[in-house]
């Protein structure tokens, strides 16, 4: 076993859910690693901390004052009045608004032609195919000689 299952079985064992035979391998494990019985007593001195720790009541309009805050914070309109959403003003900068209406009207414009353009008489519609060859990977081994060029 490592330590890290002996550490599983500490925790297990101050949870209270080791068996004895576990808990006799897991104490001579223990007093032979450092490691191991440092995280042992960590662990004990934290599960003491939490058993020790006095519970705080919460007082129970806690619930009331935190949703009374919240519905402070966030104002709900129970209905949308269509002319109030007319006179609010939105501030977008003028050259912005201006250059997305102009790549609107472009779009429209393209995906009309586009949709429209027919072939002319007497030809037709090309298409092109296109084939997409692949091969298998070849791995290469050894050496191979390098000719040398000599000069006579």
């Amino acid at each position: 076993m490592t330590c890290d299952d002996y550490q599983e079985l500490a925790s297990q064992f101050i949870d209270g859910e080791l068996h004895d035979d576990q808990a006799g391998r897991l104490f001579s494990h223990v007093t032979g690693c450092t490691g191991c019985r440092q995280f042992m007593q960590s662990a004990l001195q934290i599960r003491t901390a939490t058993v020790q720790t006095p519970v705080v009541p919460v007082p129970s309009t806690l619930d009331e004052r935190v949703r009374t805050i919240w519905d402070r914070r966030l104002p709900v309109r129970s209905h949308l009045n269509v002319r109030e959403l007319w006179k609010r003003r939105f501030l977008v900068p003028a050259p912005a608004l201006v250059s997305a209406g102009l790549m609107l009207l472009v779009a429209v414009m393209i995906s009309i032609v586009s949709l429209t353009k027919t072939p002319r008489q007497g030809q037709e519609a090309m298409t092109k195919a296109a084939y997409i060859v692949t091969l298998p990977a070849v791995e290469v081994q050894g050496t191979y000689p390098v000719e040398q060029n000599t000069v006579h």
